[in-house]
This record gives C-alpha cells, structure tokens and sequence, in this order.
C-alpha cells in the first residue's frame, strides 16, 4: 500500500476510531495491505446528503466509516442508491442529487461527476461504456462515455427502471413501475442502442441474475394491493422468473411468497443457489437451489434486512437500517445464514460494491 493509502486510512481510523468494531479507543488499525476492499452503500436520511461509504476487509475483519469524506472533504450526496466498482473506480449512483460521483478504488479520491441524470438507481458496465437505469422522464437507460464521464445517449424503457444485467452484447433492463407498478423487461441491443424485445412478467420486477444454461432469473416482488381509501385489501404474490435468453422464452415461473414482497436477489458464491430477501417487511433471508428450483423453508436468517450483499468469501453481509437517523449495522453472516458479527457503519446500509 502506497503511502498517500496509508494516510488516508490512519486519517479515516483516528477521526472515526468508535466505527471500528475491531479495536479500541487507543489502538491505531494496521490495514491490509493486499485484500480487496468491500464497498458499502449507506444512502443516508432522504433530503439530509448525508449518504456515505463504508469499506469493509472480510479477512481482516476491520470497517472504516465514511472514507469518500475524509479523502475529499466534502459529503456524496442525497441518497446513495447504488454502489458499481469497475475497474479501478468507483461508480457512486446518488439518486437524489442526480448524479454519480467517480473515485478511485485505491483511496476513494474523486475522479469526476456524471451529471445529466434524472434520479438514477443503478450502473453496469462494458468496455469504456457504462448504462444507468433512471427514473425520471419516464423511465430510460443513459448511455455513459466511462473515459469522459458525459452522457452519449438515452433510451426509454419501462417505468422505474431498476436492476440490469449483460449478456450476450444485450441489456436486461427490470422495469419495477417506480412510484406505480410495471411488468415489463426491457432488453436493449447493446450493438446499436436500440430496444431488441420486450418481455411482460409479474408485476415489479426489480433483480436480475444469470442462471444455469445461459438462462435468466427475474425477481418479481409483487405489491400490497389497496382500495380507494388506501386500505390493503390483497396481495400480487412475489415471483421468480426463468428467461431463456437466447429466444426470450419464459421456461418458468416459481411462486415465492402470497404476501411477502422481497426486492433483492443475489446468486450464491458457490452458482448453486440464490439468496432472496430484503426490503420492509420481510423477515429473513431464503435459499433457492438451482438443482430442483425450489425455495427452502425455513429461512436462512430470520432477521428483517433493508438490503443484504455476498461477500467475496460467500459470507453474507446483512444490512439493518433501523430509523434513518442514526447508524446502520452490517451483520455478518455465514454462507448458510449463521451471525458471525455485527460491525456499526453509515445511516441506511443497503448494499455491496466489490
């Protein structure tokens, strides 16, 4: 680790010493030279630009807080949705501030600012290109030039796009309805910028993961269903649905919950399984194992998290927001859902970047 890392990290240890749940008051961390660091997105209160990040290094069990403020001096924003690592930086989608902030994966140093966007959700990228999903002007996909940080070009999709996926020189797009309900998937020809196919789905899409045999899996959360007086009346059941991404073709559709409606689905270090769960009123974490496509009862986990992440050892990493006006936790977890540790870090965890 070069010195200007060392520095920032021994700044970011002796400011925010309480955050590391490893050492005491008096101790100084000595910092992994060699690990990959594990980003955490804390969005912070909506309307407070405090969202922050927290890096985590699993084999050394040791959290530093707020490290994008202590290099640069200054906040990220309002509402840290989403956190994308690629390459040698760090992609930061602030949904409220309709921007993403650029730093350097080595010291979090900022390297730039996408601005342009209109209440962005999540960034994947190829090449020298990244695509972000955004909300506003009714739902669409900006291109983004990863070099100059501008936008080359926009594309409508559904409404409240969210969670996107590459395959095959193709983008699956999930199209979650936003502050209403859409049912579509959106599957964009990354060759010429232009919508290839639409596939109608259950309602709220939101995740989207590779399967087995170049198939697809699209977490469908459903919804609460309300009358007139906003009292809940039903539910639109939460479903998982396999595309074959070669011909489009749903092959198949699992039920999950009748009246529990998950928003995270994530594929298991081992590509066995996947882990489903998060979001309000959801308690627990589940397994689906890919060799019979079935959902395993009971849960892995039984705590109500506001987002969860896989960890590069295929720990689980489960986030707990509490109020949004105090610090959230990261509870460490085994692959199979055992609690390990808790670690304090930023207001509304939701998240991993790796």
């Amino acid at each position: 680790m070069n010195s200007k890392i060392k520095k920032l990290f021994f700044l970011s240890a002796i400011a925010l010493i309480s955050g590391l749940s490893s050492c005491t008051k008096d101790e100084v961390p000595v910092m992994p030279e060699a690990e990959t660091p594990v980003f955490i997105s804390n969005e912070g209160a909506y309307g407070n630009a405090n969202a922050s990040i927290s890096v985590f290094y699993p084999t050394e069990n040791k959290i530093l807080n707020n490290v994008f403020q202590t290099a640069n001096g200054r906040g990220i924003g309002d509402v840290l949705q989403s956190i994308t690592v690629y390459n040698d930086r760090v992609y930061m989608v602030v949904n409220n501030s309709n921007k993403i902030e650029v730093a350097a994966k080595s010291d979090l140093k900022e390297k730039g600012v996408i601005l342009g966007l209109n209440m962005p959700r999540y960034m994947v990228a190829t090449g020298t290109t990244g695509y972000v999903s955004c909300w506003g002007d009714g739902g669409y996909i900006a291109k983004v030039n990863l070099s100059t940080l501008t936008i080359e070009d926009t594309l409508h999709v559904g409404s409240g796009p969210e969670q996107m996926l590459i395959k095959n020189q193709k983008l699956w797009v999930t199209n979650s309805g936003g502050f209403m309900y859409d049912s579509l998937i959106s599957v964009i020809d990354l060759n010429n910028f232009t919508l290839a196919k639409t596939i109608v789905v259950s309602q709220v899409p939101r995740a989207i993961v590779e399967g087995r045999d170049d198939n697809i899996w699209v977490l469908c959360s459903g919804r609460v269903i309300y009358d007139d007086a906003w009292n809940p009346i039903g539910h639109v059941p939460s479903k998982l649905i396999e595309i074959k991404s070669s011909t489009y073709i749903i092959e198949n559709e699992v039920e999950a919950f009748a009246t529990v409606h998950p928003n995270q689905l994530l594929k298991a270090k081992d590509g066995n399984s996947f882990i489903l769960g998060g979001g309000y009123g959801v308690n627990g974490l589940f397994r689906f194992e890919l060799s019979n496509e079935t959902l395993q009862t009971p849960a892995i986990n039984e705590e109500s998290f506001y987002g969860f992440g896989i960890l590069p050892n295929g720990e689980i990493a489960g986030f707990k927001a509490f109020t949004f006006s105090s610090a959230g936790k990261m509870l460490r977890l085994t692959s199979s859902g055992t609690l390990i540790q808790e670690h304090e870090v930023g207001i509304g965890p939701n998240g991993l970047g790796i």
